[in-house]
């Protein structure tokens, strides 16, 4: 049955007039009247009396008025839902993160985003190690992650946004006693145990950690371990120490620990958002584009957070 053909109906039902309705609907009244003529032969009903000078419904007619309004809004319904879907404004985003490096943000900004996007529903995910979230962003089973990357790293197949810039740290127990009189704060744990999520874990962070100890001249021992609570625990309790992000520290406040902030390009770190290239999911833009104005809200409050102009590969 063509939608069309109750539209005209209702149309006619509503003023009881083939004249006032086609001028309603833009077309003749020849036309008109062969559609409804088209109509009750399909139907194998009269819809309406046609007098002189009046028309009205016949008992047919009148029995499937509310019926086909309810029809012709439900397609309507339909095609907006298509559109809004097509659109991004209805959908579902699966955020990928870490559990650390979102802390500084990250409920704030999902209610900001639920209360000007109710219809895009949030699938949260959290891993264990950056191995993994790269892997699902690749595999597009992650649709944005938040996640960390070095100034000097390169995501491949993926694109980002850099939401705020952050620092690794050395961090050792809190009576570690250092030389006071070098510059290094490495140069006296070139025998200690360096504890580190392990490497198929921590993917890219490996590597980069023993270049970042080979340039200010120590080899230490690494030690894998599987996350980084349990990294920060093993140097709460004197075993060695770590390097990582400021940010993952400030989520912990323990008397055990010191913490030195590094300097260096190569200590230099980004938390972003990072998504596939060539994701055909239109709720993305949407959401990145949600992320940019509450970021760029609270950078015009504050002035503490930064823009999230750059994107890249």
């Amino acid at each position: 049955m063509d939608i069309k053909k109750l539209q005209y109906f209702i149309a006619i039902a509503e003023n009881l007039s083939f004249t006032a309705a086609a001028k309603e609907l833009y077309i003749t009244q020849p036309c008109l009247s062969l559609q409804i003529a088209d109509l009750e032969k399909e139907l194998g009903v009269k819809l309406f009396f046609r007098g002189k000078h009046s028309v009205q419904l016949t008992v047919a007619g009148t029995s499937i008025l509310e019926e086909a309004k309810g029809v012709v809004a439900k397609v309507n319904e339909i095609a907006n839902i298509a559109r809004q879907a097509e659109t991004g404004l209805t959908g579902k985003i699966t955020l990928g993160y870490l559990g650390d490096a979102e802390r500084k943000f990250l409920p704030q900004y999902l209610n900001y985003f639920r209360a000007n996007y109710p219809k895009i529903a949030l699938n949260l995910v959290r891993f264990a190690n950056f191995a993994d979230l790269d892997r699902e962003i690749i595999d597009s089973n992650v649709d944005v992650a938040i996640t960390i990357k070095k100034q000097t790293e390169t995501l491949p197949l993926s694109s980002y946004k850099i939401l705020y810039e952050d620092t690794l740290s050395l961090i050792v127990p809190a009576g570690y006693p250092f030389d006071a009189d070098s510059d290094n704060p490495f140069e006296s744990l070139g025998k200690e145990t360096l504890f580190h999520i392990r490497r198929e874990a921590s993917g890219r962070s490996w590597d980069s950690t023993l270049q970042i100890c080979a340039a200010r001249g120590i080899k230490p021992k690494m030690v894998p371990v599987d996350n980084a609570q349990t990294v920060i625990m093993m140097v709460e309790a004197g075993q060695g120490f770590a390097i990582l992000p400021h940010l993952v520290i400030e989520s912990y406040s323990s008397k055990l620990l010191k913490h030195i902030p590094l300097s260096g390009e190569d200590v230099s770190i980004n938390v972003i958002a990072a998504w596939k290239e060539d994701s055909y999911n239109p709720c993305i833009p949407i959401f990145l584009s949600a992320l940019d104005m509450y970021f760029y809200s609270k950078t015009n409050s504050t002035g503490t957070i930064n823009d999230l102009s750059h994107t890249g590969s």
